[in-house]
């Protein structure tokens, strides 16, 4: 990755930032403050068992630009659930020229509601993840089971079609997660991990581990069409995006003092 800022992890309920004492204002701080005001008055719902549950928000917990791809700014957010592991929704912001982008995918298996730009992204289930064939018994220890979930990623290879003139290139998994899911034992611990495109986020991988084994999903996060390889067979990320979708985006004129839920 060319221009990689910083990956930070920090924790928000829900959505709310606590400022640090610097004095100094680094562009990673004007970043990291420009995403916080952005997405400050977003909200995030999930429907548990005929009830709405309020989603709190981590992150960021990756940050990205790319001059040569006119990526000012990018920030991932992380949308979780009291108790529960698996995060429910990605949440990417990135702002390309004098445009701010809002992009969203669902990783939960209940359906979401996320008011943002004078509409409404509804996703219905969306988790359904592959079984991991040939992977290792579990560690005992959290670390160890890090490496596992390490060393598994390098089993999986990704490309992109790159549209208008569909050429396919070669994107990268990066081996450190983005997230890694809290309070993790033998059975139950995952990762969440960037396919990117120098630094900048075309796809994510998820693996899990389960009471019955391991298992992937892959999602795009990108207009273009990502590839995911595993041992050289392939998973093409093409299915449709929309406020229904699992994927979802919107993008408007960039202002700084504007809320993700305006019109």
């Amino acid at each position: 990755m060319r221009f990689l800022l910083s990956t930070f992890v920090l924790y928000l309920a829900p959505c709310v930032l606590y400022a640090q004492d610097d004095a100094v204002e680094s562009n990673a701080d004007q970043v990291l403050a420009i995403a916080t005001k952005a997405v400050a008055d977003l909200a995030g719902f999930e429907q548990v068992n005929g009830e709405e549950k309020a989603l709190d928000c981590v992150g960021p917990v990756y940050t990205f630009g790319e001059p040569r791809l006119k990526i000012a700014s990018g920030t991932l957010w992380v949308w979780t659930r009291k108790g529960v592991q698996r995060p429910a929704a990605i949440f990417s912001l990135a702002t390309i020229d004098t445009r701010r982008f809002y992009e969203f995918h669902s990783f939960s298996d209940n359906p979401l509601r996320f008011p943002v730009l004078g509409t409404t992204w509804r996703p219905s289930v969306s988790w359904k993840p592959m079984e991991l064939p040939n992977a290792p018994a579990p560690a005992e220890t959290e670390q160890r089971r890090l490496s596992q979930l390490k060393k598994l990623t390098a089993r999986f290879k990704s490309t992109e079609q790159v549209k208008p003139e569909n050429r396919v290139q070669e994107i990268r998994i990066l081996p450190t997660p983005i997230y890694r899911y809290p309070n993790s034992t033998t059975e139950n611990d995952g990762a969440v991990f960037v396919i990117s495109r120098d630094g900048d986020p075309e796809a994510l991988l998820v693996i899990e581990l389960t009471p019955v084994g391991w298992r992937y999903v892959a999602a795009r996060l990108s207009g273009h069409v990502p590839t995911v390889y595993l041992d050289d067979k392939p998973i093409v990320l093409d299915y449709p995006m929309g406020p229904d979708q699992p994927y979802f985006y919107r993008a408007r004129k960039a202002e700084s003092n504007e809320s993700p839920t305006a019109r």
